[in-house]
């Protein structure tokens, strides 16, 4: 990259020499001579690079670039996610409320309903009545099971959004989906 580089080399080397041969004046051999030689080398390098072309720079910029958007793409994702948890839990708060209101509703019709056909089977009221109030039922039953539907949906979402979300969950859903609707006069 950028950096300047250091390096440094040594070296050790010892030369031994048998080859002289000591004569005297009669060119009889007296004696050899071990010549040794030790010598000591030391190199050090320094690399500095001045311009290494356009290469280092423009990785060194693309990673730098990558590297924001990355963490750009966290940030956003983070954001979502609690925005997404936050209106799911939102949604369920709600859903509880509207399912509470809606089986309250559904308890009126209902009591409506009773209280039309006693008043039909005494001459009071006309089978008009009895109709309105049995349609007035159907509606309010059909909204309480549609909002029990939607909560359970609700809850799904809130666990998926926290990361919670479990193959029990779904099995769970599905028997309540299946399963008689609780609420009305439980």
């Amino acid at each position: 990259g950028h950096m300047p580089r250091l390096d440094l080399e040594a070296g050790y080397n010892r030369t031994l020499n048998n080859e002289f041969v000591l004569r005297d004046d009669f060119q009889r051999q007296v004696g050899t001579t071990t010549l040794q030689n030790d010598s000591w080398s030391a190199t050090v390098r320094l690399n500095v690079p001045i311009f290494s072309g356009l290469e280092v720079q423009s990785r060194t910029r693309q990673a730098r670039i990558s590297y924001s958007a990355a963490n750009e793409e966290l940030d956003l994702n983070q954001r979502r996610t609690v925005r997404a948890t936050e209106n799911a839990f939102r949604a369920v708060v709600a859903g509880i409320r509207q399912v509470q209101a809606l089986n309250q509703a559904l308890v009126s019709a209902d009591s409506a309903l009773e209280a039309t056909n006693a008043g039909f089977e005494v001459g009071t009221r006309t089978i008009v009545d009895v109709l309105l109030a049995e349609q007035r039922f159907f509606q309010a039953q059909r909204d309480y099971s549609n909002s029990r539907h939607q909560l359970i949906l609700d809850r799904l979402a809130l666990r998926r959004s926290a990361g919670t979300l479990l193959p029990d969950d779904l099995q769970a859903a599905n028997a309540l989906l299946e399963g008689p609707e609780r609420g009305y006069r439980d």
